[in-house]
């Protein structure tokens, strides 16, 4: 931090964005946005791009509007360096309206420029247009080229929506083994909707070979995120022993949860294993259930 502050002091443009960035976010310094729009400014007058975009962003959610205005052409300095980032927050604003006339056709453009200098998430977004005729004329073989560009750069999104499309078969020969290596990348990238995915194919083994561990692995992070329909099928794995031995009671938690949860399916489950279990386990498995319940509803409402 002490070189950094005389970096910044000495005005080198970078450590000035970078200690701007620590007094917006209040990391490991307390949080005062003036101090960072002045860090932003002076590395700005240095043409550093992240900065104009940063100081842009600043401007843009404040309540000057001729701040708003001068975003406006930071952004556009920011575009003349090439900076991806600024002009993907410029086609956000078009597509949106805000601060500006709702224009489509100028989004587009700008989600264009973004893809053509690395920004994988406007080419995700280019992608499902082209997919889906939105802004654009309708082209699936246009939409696999942008949702392949975007995966190479690892966006989750693009290689969750590549294994959609080569299991379904929707646009391409359908190719289960393909899909689940598309799945299964999106999922260790954290694609929280992958993880079901890929729990389910490596129980069925389709697309992979069978792997009940697996399955329970990836079913658990999808049901603890609360992911009913994994949380039903972690019930079903123990009540039948599909992979580790059977076990009454933690298939009545994961059915108690899923009930929780809002699964009509997972009182069936609940029917089969309640026979099975004295009071005492189903008022554990019922305690624990309402426990996790709690605290994923707590998790949810902590997250920005």
């Amino acid at each position: 931090m002490l070189w950094l502050r005389r970096a910044a002091d000495g005005g080198y443009a970078q450590a000035q964005r970078e200690l701007g960035l620590l007094y917006e976010t209040g990391e490991r310094l307390e949080k005062d946005t003036a101090r960072a729009v002045a860090l932003y400014s002076e590395a700005a007058a240095q043409d550093d791009a992240f900065a104009m975009k940063f100081l842009a962003v600043l401007y843009l959610n404040g309540n000057n509007p001729a701040h708003r205005r001068t975003a406006f052409e930071l952004l556009n300095r920011a575009d003349r360096a090439n900076l991806p980032e600024a002009q993907l927050l410029l086609a956000q604003l078009y597509q949106k309206g805000v601060f500006v006339k709702k224009d489509a056709k100028r989004a587009v453009q700008w989600y264009k420029k973004a893809a053509r200098n690395g920004s994988s998430e406007a080419m995700n977004i280019l992608a499902w247009r082209c997919e889906n005729g939105e802004g654009v004329k309708k082209s699936p073989a246009k939409a696999l080229q942008w949702y392949k560009a975007a995966a190479e750069r690892g966006e989750h999104n693009a290689l969750f929506r590549l294994g959609v499309l080569y299991y379904t078969g929707k646009h391409v020969a359908a190719d289960h083994a393909l899909a689940f290596e598309y799945f299964k990348k999106a999922a260790e990238l954290g694609d929280v909707t992958a993880w079901y995915n890929v729990a389910w194919l490596n129980k069925t083994g389709d697309g992979t070979a069978q792997n009940f561990q697996e399955a329970k692995t990836w079913f658990e992070r999808a049901a603890l995120t609360g992911n009913s329909r994994a949380q039903v099928n972690l019930g079903v794995m123990y009540a039948n022993g599909e992979g580790f031995p059977v076990d009454f009671e933690e298939a009545c938690f994961w059915f108690e949860l899923s009930k929780l949860c809002g699964n009509e399916d997972a009182q069936q489950g609940l029917d089969f294993v309640a026979p099975q279990l004295d009071d005492a386990a189903k008022d554990r498995a019922r305690r624990r259930a309402q426990r996790t319940f709690k605290r994923m509803r707590r998790q949810r409402d902590e997250q920005p």
